[in-house]
């Protein structure tokens, strides 16, 4: 196998730093995994309807033109998610790995940072433990993560290229080591870009819909953001195990490809617990509850898992309180 031809897979995923810590594979998983800890924790207290209710209180409540503001607030929640964690978190940290490395560049480390598997699926999947409080948040978290998947062609397509340019593994480098790791990548990026192309006919069809309702001035319907959510669940999942294949299998091909620094790694982590931080806090405050603009701000709950039901306002909650109170005066009454 041309060394060259190793080189075009395994150069974007080169890490070597001052005071280098070289991870095997089992080490890069842990490490993966390590950063999926903080979004799962802010999930369980940031993530909460009771939270994100209180916070998007702080806000101002519209008195004119509901729709249209409610219309921006969902707006700038899930764009301003979008833009913190794809250009902003994900370029400081690649940065961070790219940082005192005269092999490497911001350009090769941000694009393979960004196809790591990312934790979206198991904090959509740990929800369940309470739906009514933690779903909404995490349907929210798919709908972001789905976007960011559209981004990621160029670095599936380049893998999958490399390792389709060595031929046939199975037969050709029969015997060869690095064969098993090889054939593994190659189906992680297939995976990915496969699951891309999908994703790029269902993003087109949700424009479309958008688009035609735009045009024949109907009130905005949550289907076209009802149906990149439900797809983008499973778009992330394919990533997600796009990820793993292709993260851990690298670090096969070559035992010190990824070494970053205490610093660097240490960095990183606070940087994933920051963001997340930032990441729930703004998506709460722009939360939009309002009765009046339901067909959209019930994207996340109700209308999109029938089986789900949207914890109660303080309002509600207050008014069932009175029902039980004057339920039992009057039972009380009567038996008087």
């Amino acid at each position: 196998m041309a060394s060259h031809e190793l080189d075009s897979i395994i150069s974007s995923f080169e890490v070597h730093q001052p005071s280098e810590v070289c991870k095997t594979p089992t080490t890069i998983s842990l490490f993966l995994l390590s950063l999926w800890v903080p979004p799962a924790v802010c999930s369980l207290i940031c993530g909460s309807s009771l939270f994100r209710r209180r916070l998007s209180r702080i806000k101002k409540q519209p008195e004119d033109n509901v729709e249209s503001i409610n219309r921006f607030y969902l707006f700038a929640s899930l764009f301003g998610s979008f833009f913190f964690q794809l250009v902003v978190w994900t370029t400081v940290q690649g940065q961070l790995l790219s940082d005192d490395d005269p092999d490497n560049e911001l350009s090769n480390t941000y694009w393979v940072w960004l196809i790591r598997p990312l934790p979206t699926t198991f904090v959509f999947f740990m929800a369940y433990l309470c739906p009514t409080l933690y779903l909404e948040n995490a349907l929210e978290m798919q709908f972001v993560e789905g976007v960011m998947g559209l981004f990621t062609i160029d670095i599936y397509d380049d893998i999958r290229k490399a390792v389709s340019g060595l031929g046939d593994l199975s037969t050709e480098q029969a015997g060869d080591g690095n064969t098993p790791a090889l054939q593994h990548i190659s189906s992680g990026a297939k995976l990915g870009f496969a699951f891309w192309i999908l994703s790029f006919f269902v993003a087109l069809a949700v424009v479309v819909l958008l688009v035609v309702g735009m045009m024949r001035e109907k009130p905005l319907d949550s289907t076209p953001l009802r149906i990149w959510t439900c797809w983008s669940i499973i778009f992330n999942a394919m990533r997600m195990i796009a990820g793993w294949l292709i993260w851990t299998e690298v670090a096969q091909l070559h035992e010190q490809i990824f070494c970053p620094s205490l610093t660097a790694t240490g960095a990183i982590a606070a940087i994933a617990f920051a963001s997340t931080m930032v990441d729930h806090g703004w998506r709460a405050y722009f939360c939009v509850e309002d009765a009046r603009f339901n067909s959209l701000s019930s994207v996340f709950r109700a209308t999109l898992l029938r089986s789900y039901r949207k914890a109660p306002t303080d309002e509600e909650t207050r008014e069932v309180a009175v029902q039980n109170t004057e339920s039992r005066s009057s039972l009380e009454s009567d038996s008087d």
